[in-house]
């Protein structure tokens, strides 16, 4: 060739080009910031500014590495999707809307078909290359395009990638050398320079007439011929010849502001790639899911982001290389069906249509969940979406082996606690990949729907035999395998109208044996009786209840109709077949009307009776043996944030001044379920329990005062600042109560020595050592006691209390000596109450609104979940030890 020639003057001439592929890092991928519209995107011939994000360098290789070991069906695939998308002329393709609610997203499931995508963004989404999407895992958004990013247009002082059409023309003139002169395509151009002319035909949009320049293998340009280019080139001192392309990525320089780069997200991500997860944290939302603006996976990407930003400041290296902790969001109220939602907004009265909105969407829930019939909705509801997240998790981490945690708030921490409160204590979970495929339940399907989803499920049918509501019809002539209705309505006489008399002595005799034998427990609806032999729950006597049994109502001659489905026994839960998520969800869609007339049985000081409703009505649990499916998880830690579960243990009778603090027998026969799990002690099936709360959070209650009697006057304990150290008014405040502790040891010892000196009585101490005495609790606690010796009396009592709770808190922790020290009160060992360290100028009532609400976002929630689920002490961070103090 002539250029490999010498030149006339000696020097060393050219070397000949030869075109060379792309390597991967030369290659960037991209996702779309907007929601997928093909439409949109086929208009589109030059993407603006700002409309893309890069993925991370990991993912983008990942991409890349993928895209080429496919590539010819991966470009067939897209250049189909162009002729499509040009045949359609605009209008909407099958199959691309995608629906972003809850509801659509559940019932959807994960398809067992094929391996999933390719994980992307930290593995919380999954690429599909032949259709170029990027769709979210765990939680439902519409779909992002991808794009594979190797030729570039300046805009600006940044660079945007072209589609792969406009790409795909361009790499196909730049491999062809069409700026060789021997070719002959080079000409003079009207911008003033010799290049090759390259039509581009596939712009069909603003875009379509523009041009490409080659002038050589380095300078390209993009240009149009307008008024304004010529302009440009007749009469501007620079001329412009058009925007510059470029084959290849560059990034951008350090530190300059790219529009492509979101530097934290990209560093998330990096980490997320390179650590395969460890541990898993599950969050549980509470109330108020069904406002506009709450958004449990928005909430869970708060927390994740947290425990990054904490994890390089907090933990060290050798815990950080033992795995990172994967963050998902369980969402169990939006896709949850009540007929008493639609019902409600029938019954709202014209005007603040917000506000009571509001209220229903917040308050209105604790109701529902007082309402045995909703309350099992809502419990069966967490389980089926913690199962399902779970699911979809081992399909992408098949050989994860690590601890599951749950990071549960407001409401959600109450029905955490029931769940696992009838969940084995000791690990049974088999590999069984039926546990990871159940379809998801009826009461997530509109009526219709699980009126048409019962129809094609052959399972239905059978399941439906062991599920269906008994009717007023099976009490003339009970089944030899029946067993006792959870609800079961009286009709009451009316004054003053005519009552139809019984229609035989069979049904009367029959009517009054079934409501005798469900007819005395206590008064709340939580409340699980313990079944007798025959399979008929008994009253409650002295000895098999802390509370008396109130009398039942006797039932009069009339009909009885018996509105909810009776449960499946307990061994049959883990294997419920695909049929029996349908008939447990119908069978209790069947009663659900009962159960919100029945609403005025669940809560305490209305009259049962006055609405036709018999004792069992009130008091029937919804968590009776086998009524709810089992997790198909261990759970190691179960985080409370918000809780106000230490009120609805003490609506349930818990107290410790009856002889029922919490994790004695007396409390485990007020725990619902627990006749099913007999070694088991009421108390959850986890490793650790944690009650974390904001100062101000009006919603929160504490759970140590439920254990023994004098554990209200020991204060919480703060949890760490995630700047280390206390804040200034807490720091002062526990330094004064060093002080008074040490000056209250001082006095004490001083007074003890003058009077072993000086009086009789200590002689007499003297002579009988064995006889003194420590000075009791009431004196410690007395008036004029310091708060030191008060928490000490109440570390005693601690010590001293007979309980199964210290299961669930590493042991008893400090002894009472050690409690009144600096590091024995800050220990996390024996402690459930935790209380975030309020800002020295927070407002206690303007913080109260918000409050409730800020443990998503708040770095000291985030470094005490870091802390908990790596199992450290999470108020010393440091690891715990091996033998922990019973």
């Amino acid at each position: 060739m002539a250029s490999a020639r010498q030149s006339a003057d000696g020097s060393t001439p050219e070397r000949p080009w030869t075109y060379q592929p792309l390597a991967p890092d030369e290659v960037r991928w991209y996702w779309a910031t907007g929601p997928l519209s093909l439409k949109a995107w086929y208009k589109a011939d030059i993407l603006g500014k700002g409309s893309y994000l890069r993925f991370c360098r990991t993912d983008s290789l990942s991409l890349e590495m993928a895209y080429r070991k496919q590539a010819d069906d991966l470009e067939r695939a897209w250049w189909d999707e162009h002729g499509q998308l040009a045949a359609a002329k605009g209008r909407t393709l099958e199959g691309e809307e995608r629906s972003n609610t809850w509801q659509d997203f559940m019932l959807g499931g994960d398809s067992q078909q094929g391996a999933p995508g390719r994980p992307v963004r930290g593995g919380l989404w999954e690429t599909d290359l032949a259709k170029r999407r990027m769709q979210p895992v765990y939680f439902p958004e519409g779909n992002h395009r991808v794009l594979r990013g190797f030729w570039f247009v300046e805009q600006g002082s940044e660079w945007i990638p072209l589609k792969e059409t406009v790409a795909d023309e361009l790499e196909t003139a730049y491999k062809g050398r069409v700026w060789a002169p021997e070719l002959r395509h080079v000409k003079s151009q009207k911008q003033g320079i010799k290049a090759a002319r390259v039509e581009i035909q596939t712009f069909t949009g603003d875009a379509k007439g523009m041009y490409a320049l080659f002038a050589s293998s380095t300078e390209m340009y993009l240009c149009r011929d307008d008024s304004m280019s010529w302009l440009s080139s007749k009469w501007s001192k620079t001329p412009t010849v058009g925007a510059k392309l470029r084959r290849g990525y560059i990034g951008p320089a350090q530190g300059a502001k790219s529009s492509e780069v979101n530097i934290k997200q990209e560093q998330m991500d990096e980490a997320a790639a390179a650590n395969p997860p460890t541990r898993l944290l599950l969050v549980v939302h509470g109330i108020g899911q069904n406002l506009s603006g709450s958004n449990i996976a928005q909430d869970a990407q708060n927390v994740r982001m947290g425990l990054y930003q904490q994890s390089h400041e907090h933990v060290s290296p050798e815990v950080s290389a033992t795995g990172r902790i994967e963050v998902l969001p369980v969402q169990w109220r939006k896709q949850l069906n009540l007929e008493v939602d639609t019902l409600a907004r029938l019954l709202m009265p014209p005007g603040i249509e917000a506000l009571r909105g509001m209220l229903h969407a917040t308050a209105v829930e604790v109701l529902l969940y007082l309402t045995p019939s909703h309350c099992h909705d809502m419990l069966t509801s967490l389980i089926a979406s913690m199962n399902s997240t779970y699911a979809k998790f081992m399909r992408r981490y098949p050989g994860f082996k690590g601890p599951v945690s749950l990071l549960a708030h407001s409401l959600g921490s109450v029905l955490s606690y029931d769940i696992l409160c009838n969940q084995p204590l000791h690990s049974r979970r088999a590999a069984d990949p039926l546990l990871h495929s159940l379809p998801p339940p009826s009461i997530w399907s509109t009526p219709s729907q699980s009126q048409t989803s019962k129809r094609s499920n052959p399972c239905a049918s059978a399941a439906e035999s062991d599920l269906a509501p008994i009717q007023s019809a099976d009490l003339d002539q009970p089944s030899a395998g029946s067993q006792p209705a959870l609800w079961t309505v009286q009709a009451r006489p009316i004054p003053g109208t005519p009552q139809p008399a019984a229609s035989s002595k069979s049904e009367a005799a029959s009517t009054k044996s079934q409501a005798s034998s469900l007819g005395s427990a206590t008064s709340h609806p939580f409340h699980d009786s313990r079944p007798s032999s025959s399979g008929i729950s008994p009253a409650p006597t002295a000895g098999n209840s802390p509370r008396s049994a109130p009398t039942g109502n006797q039932p009069t001659a009339g009909t009885t109709a018996v509105a909810a489905g009776v449960s499946p026994s307990a061994a049959a839960v883990p294997a419920l077949a695909s049929g029996a998520w349908d008939a447990l969800g119908t069978a209790h869609s069947q009663g659900r009307t009962v159960g919100t007339n029945s609403l005025a049985a669940g809560i305490g000081g209305w009259d049962s009776s006055a609405w036709g409703l018999t004792e069992p009505a009130a008091e029937a649990s919804a968590l009776a043996s086998g009524a709810l499916p089992q997790l198909n998880f261990d759970v190691d830690q179960l985080i409370c944030a918000g809780s106000p579960l230490g009120l609805f243990l003490a609506l349930r009778g818990i107290n410790p001044a009856h002889t029922a603090g919490l994790g004695t027998p007396g409390a485990k026969q007020l725990m619902p379920g627990m006749s099913q799990h007999p070694d088991g002690d009421g108390l959850p099936a986890v490793r650790r329990l944690y009650n974390l709360y904001q100062p101000y959070d009006p919603v929160a209650y504490r759970l140590e005062p439920l254990i023994f009697h004098g554990a209200e006057k020991r204060k919480a304990a703060y949890a760490a600042y995630h700047r280390g150290g206390r804040r200034i008014h807490v720091g002062m405040q526990e330094f004064g109560e060093d002080m008074g502790a040490a000056a209250a040891a001082v006095s004490s010892a001083a007074g003890k020595a003058v009077s072993s000196t000086f009086t009789l009585g200590g002689l007499l101490s003297r002579a009988k050592p064995a006889e003194a005495k420590e000075p009791d609790d009431a004196s410690a606690s007395g008036e004029g006691a310091s708060d030191a010796a008060v928490e000490a009396a109440a570390d005693k009592a601690s010590a001293e209390a007979d309980t199964s709770v210290w299961r669930v808190t590493d042991g008893q922790g400090a002894d009472s000596a050690a409690a009144a020290s600096t590091t024995g009160r800050r220990e996390a060992s024996g402690r459930l109450d935790f209380v975030l360290q309020s800002s020295p100028t927070e407002n206690p009532w303007l913080s109260a609104i918000s409050s409730h609400f800020s443990y998503w976002t708040s770095s000291d929630t985030a470094l005490f979940v870091l802390r908990a689920v790596y199992g450290l002490d999470v108020l010393t961070g440091v690891s715990k030890p091996s033998a922990i103090k019973k």
